[in-house]
């Protein structure tokens, strides 16, 4: 019996496989593909089949720092070629590993519209917040520098609490450009405000 079938060209993903550990103290970060499409061509049954064109596997033990290099491809069914495969490139992402590190004792700090004082309680006083960067940034970071505000704008005495959502800010903007806040120990301080 002979089976003829239309020949079909469609665009697929490029998959990417990444191996091995990177160098003590470094973390993988990602990857980009340029381009991040390729065209396959075959029997129409084979090419509706095909979910990706899987580049080479590439291997980033030991490595420390950002690199690029060539990849091949080949498609996830047989009985189909890549078109155009000739020219990809990965650029391989790596960066000083980050760490998490808890500081606690940080001080809440109640923010009142402009001209507007009256006595607050706060329930915690201080909270715990957990921060990941690199250690070399946590080293350096100043425990004085995370403040933890409570946006009180609109609000006035009254007899029951609010519940406020402190707002972690971390001083100068370039450093905390560099950190990510995991945690803070207490996602909602309790805040009464007296006459």
């Amino acid at each position: 019996a002979l089976r003829l079938e239309r020949r079909l060209t469609r665009e697929v993903p490029i998959g990417v496989r990444v191996k091995g550990r990177v160098a003590a103290g470094f973390e993988y970060d990602g990857y980009a593909i340029t381009p991040d499409r390729a065209r396959v061509e075959g029997p129409e049954g084979a090419v509706s089949q095909v979910r990706e064109a899987m580049a080479d596997e590439v291997d980033v033990t030991g490595r420390s720092l950002n690199f690029e290099t060539p990849v091949g491809l080949t498609p996830d069914r047989s009985g189909v070629r890549i078109v155009d495969g000739a020219g990809v490139v990965l650029r391989v992402r790596i960066r000083p590993e980050r760490i998490t590190r808890a500081f606690t004792g940080v001080r809440l700090e109640p923010g009142f519209p402009a001209g507007a004082r009256h006595p607050v309680r706060l329930q915690p006083a201080t909270i715990t917040v957990e921060l990941k960067a690199t250690r070399e940034v946590l080293d350096a970071l100043n425990p004085e520098a995370i403040r933890a505000f409570l946006d009180l704008e609109g609000m006035s005495p009254r007899e029951a609490p609010y519940l406020v959502k402190p707002r972690i800010v971390i001083e100068p903007a370039e450093i905390a450009m560099q950190i990510a806040v995991q945690s803070v120990s207490d996602e909602t301080i309790y805040v009464r405000i007296d006459r």
